[in-house]
């Protein structure tokens, strides 16, 4: 298995969250063949090499994740009709990842509405059936670290990490405490170190 620093874990991490909230919007599935587990993106996942490949790819241009993602997504969805791979999005190479957001954003510049990648592929998805998937994210979150909503919240709840939706987050009291006690001014991205005590703390617990 791949060795991570914390730092490419949160990177991988967030990036991924980015791609499969694209994906899942794209495909119109909650599940979708290709995505990650119920419980969200794992560093020991064989494919998270590409997330924080990907991740570096755009810190490095300069690129925001989801303007990066969105980019891939259009010009795959133009050439080949198609979502992009995620062992794809870190082409440094020919019509690689910069060509891609450079295209991208030529072609944002020249449309009045913004450049769209297929019919229906971005129409809304309504408020309900967005909140309902949020709560899934919630429960499998608590089932896979062994957390409670409240850890998960707080770990994974920040504004960098890119794991809930922003408006669902406003409705839930526990994250509206943490945000008002200043915990996301010191902890904006995914929290993994906290998340994996929570593990540790349930092993010991069914070990006695």
């Amino acid at each position: 298995m791949r060795t991570y620093t914390a730092e490419q874990i949160a990177r991988g991490i967030t990036f991924a969250w980015a791609y499969h909230r694209k994906l899942r919007r794209f495909l119109r599935k909650s599940y979708p063949a290709g995505a990650f587990g119920r419980g969200g993106p794992s560093p020991d996942d064989p494919n998270f090499v590409h997330h924080v490949l990907s991740a570096e790819l755009a810190d490095e241009l300069g690129v925001p994740y989801d303007d990066y993602v969105e980019a891939h997504f259009w010009v795959e969805q133009r050439l080949r009709g198609r979502h992009p791979q995620v062992r794809f999005l870190h082409r440094r190479a020919g019509f690689g990842a910069a060509e891609r957001v450079a295209a991208w954003r030529q072609a944002q510049a020249k449309a009045p509405e913004g450049a769209v990648l297929a019919a229906g592929a971005i129409e809304p998805i309504r408020r309900p059936e967005r909140f309902a998937v949020q709560e899934r994210y919630l429960r499998d979150l608590c089932a896979r670290w062994a957390a409670t909503p409240e850890e998960i919240l707080a770990a994974l709840g920040g504004p960098d990490a890119g794991v809930f939706d922003p408006a669902w987050l406003r409705t839930q009291p526990a994250w509206t405490a943490l945000r008002a006690s200043g915990h996301f001014a010191r902890n904006p991205g995914p929290d993994i170190a906290a998340l994996r005590a929570c593990q540790a703390r349930a092993r010991e617990g069914g070990l006695r």
